[in-house]
């Protein structure tokens, strides 16, 4: 069976720059509302980060985390502090989040066979430190950390297979496990009820809070009437404890074909932040059912209310705020094609809404949100890909959004 998560990326390079550009903010007088002519103040500043560009994380300071493909496919993975790019060096193989420290993880290739887990840290970009693998696996992928250093992940005999449009890894039998300071060797997850016949957890674990809940998913076995497709529990685990051992949150991820990665297949995605509050994708028998739940620490659960953002959409972050960045995706081909934003207080908004209409750039998806509210994603421009960052105005946008909802 295969993971696959669209966290990961997983292409090698070498260093083109990326900077901060074309920071547009202020009035927008583009005519929305009534009236053609009416004011509209946007709600987001937006600074493009050039072409080419995946940014994967942000912090609360607003350092970046990203890739940059160049013509000739080759990545460079850099952190971007003030709008200075930061080379990762050590023969980096993948990348997933940079915590408030500015540490970063991810999987290094030292030898280049094998591929353990990494980390960086700051003013030491250039050299990272390897956490490794769980015993007899040649992979540890970094996924998570949190602010007081502990990581969180999955280990994997191999990696078999790498899209380049998606940066997207896929890993047979990946199990969830755990780096924590001072430890000497990772930590297994063990006994979800249903992944394997002898307990082990077949998944991974992407999102760690500061108070240690990790959160992940995990492959099911196929049981009738769904023989051959494959299922995805979400679960959370308490990383502190001397034995972590999942626990099952009942919500069910995508249900899809295993040989196949239809559309959403590689959205995967669940979170947790500092309140211990959860936000994970859900679905039925199709991309086209997919939901947004969220999970409160005493258990209630509540479907976010979308409005009317058309096609599948997936959460790709959630801060302490309660505001979840949204991705919508075309239920056949599975393609981005709209950023989104759920705000507690105002409901689901198409993010192009929120932005100065004169920047040119067109908001496809989101890929994560820090706690001052900054949202960065994939836009395009004249056709081409560029990475984004948006930054909160002083005043938010007094036309209503075009998709609104409330739970």
């Amino acid at each position: 069976m295969e993971i696959r998560s669209w966290k990961r990326a997983g292409l090698t390079g070498v260093l083109a720059a990326t900077v901060l550009s074309n920071v547009l903010v202020g009035c927008d007088c583009g005519g929305s509302g009534t009236g053609g002519g009416a004011l509209r103040t946007p709600r987001f500043a937006v600074s493009d980060l050039g072409a080419n560009v995946t940014p994967f994380s942000i912090n609360s300071a607003g350092d970046i985390l990203a890739v940059q493909v160049d013509s000739s496919g080759n990545a460079t993975y850099v952190v971007i502090q003030n709008g200075q790019p930061m080379p990762l060096g050590g023969n980096l193989q993948a990348t997933s989040r940079i915590n408030d420290n500015g540490q970063v993880v991810g999987d290094s290739s030292p030898d280049g066979t094998t591929f353990p887990g990494a980390i960086w840290m700051p003013g030491q970009y250039a050299s990272p430190t390897i956490i490794g693998a769980l015993p007899g696996d040649m992979v540890g992928q970094a996924i998570a950390i949190n602010n007081g250093g502990t990581i969180v992940g999955d280990s994997a005999p191999t990696i078999t297979g790498f899209d380049s449009v998606s940066h997207t890894v896929t890993v047979p039998s990946a199990r969830p496990t755990i780096w924590r300071p001072g430890d000497t060797a990772p930590t297994e997850v063990l006994s979800l009820p249903g992944t394997a016949p002898n307990g082990k957890v077949i998944g991974e674990l992407t999102g760690i809070n500061s108070q240690g809940l990790a959160v992940g998913d995990a492959e099911l076995q196929p049981t009738s009437p769904n023989q051959g497709k494959a299922r995805f529990e979400y679960f959370t685990v308490d990383t502190s404890a001397a034995n972590p051992t999942a626990q099952d949150l009942n919500l069910a991820g995508f249900l899809g074909t295993a040989s196949t990665n239809t559309a959403g297949l590689a959205d995967i995605s669940v979170f947790v932040n500092n309140n211990g509050v959860i936000v994970a994708g859900t679905s039925g028998a199709s991309p086209g059912a997919v939901t947004v739940t969220e999970r409160q620490p005493g258990g209630q659960t509540a479907t976010l209310n979308l409005g009317s953002l058309g096609g599948a959409v997936f959460p790709t972050g959630l801060n302490d705020a309660g505001q979840v960045t949204l991705k919508v995706v075309d239920p056949t081909s599975g393609s981005p094609t709209l950023a989104a934003l759920y705000d507690p207080a105002s409901g689901a908004a198409d993010l192009n809404t929120q932005i100065p209409s004169s920047s040119g750039l067109r908001l496809v998806s989101t890929t994560g949100i820090n706690n001052a509210g900054q949202i960065i994603g994939r836009a395009l421009l004249n056709g081409q890909s560029h990475g984004y960052v948006l930054t909160p105005t002083a005043s938010k946008a007094t036309n209503a959004p075009s998709s609104s909802g409330h739970r």
